[in-house]
C-alpha cells in the first residue's frame, strides 16, 4: 500500500467464530476502524463495506480509504460486526513512501583500475547498475 495516498482499498475478512465459516452478507453490520503509526484507533470514513463476492470471496468485505488513512509508516485495521458472533480478523499494513522514492536518486560512482565507472542506483530499495552511458539500460544489480 502506497503511503499518503488516495483511492486505495482494504479488504477485511468476517468469519463466525461459533462455525469457523466465512460470513456472508453482513456487509451493513461491519465497522472498519485503523490505527495510524501506533496511534489513536478511529473508524474508517467509509462506512459501507462492500462484500467481494459471496461464493468465490465468502467473508471478504472491501472499504475504500482516504489519503489521510494511509499517512503513516504502519496502518493497523481492526474492525467489527454488530453480528453476534462474527469476528473480523485484523490486518497490519506497512506502506511504501513510493513519490519520496521517486523524488530521491542515491548513487554512488567509483572506478575500479582497468574498469570503466560503474553507477549503482536504487530504485524502490532494489540496487540497479548500467554504465549510464546514451543507450545503455540499467540492469537490476545481481
Amino acid at each position: 500500500m502506497e503511503r499518503n495516498t488516495a483511492g486505495q482499498k482494504l479488504t477485511v475478512f468476517a468469519f463466525d467464530y461459533s462455525t469457523g465459516a466465512p460470513k456472508t452478507g453482513d456487509a451493513a453490520n461491519i465497522t472498519a476502524y485503523v490505527s495510524i503509526d501506533d496511534g489513536a484507533v478511529t473508524a474508517l470514513a467509509d462506512t459501507s463495506a462492500s462484500q467481494v463476492d459471496a461464493t468465490a470471496a465468502a467473508g471478504n468485505y472491501t472499504f475504500d480509504l482516504t489519503q489521510e488513512e494511509t499517512n503513516g509508516r504502519k496502518l493497523s485495521f481492526s474492525g467489527k460486526s454488530t453480528t453476534a458472533n462474527v469476528v473480523i480478523v485484523p490486518r497490519v499494513v506497512y506502506t511504501t513512501v513510493e513519490e519520496a522514492i521517486k523524488a530521491k536518486t542515491d548513487s554512488l560512482t567509483f572506478t575500479v583500475a582497468g574498469q570503466a565507472d560503474v553507477n549503482v542506483q536504487y530504485v524502490n530499495d532494489v540496487p540497479v547498475t548500467g554504465t549510464g552511458a546514451t543507450g545503455d539500460e540499467w540492469n537490476p544489480a545481481p
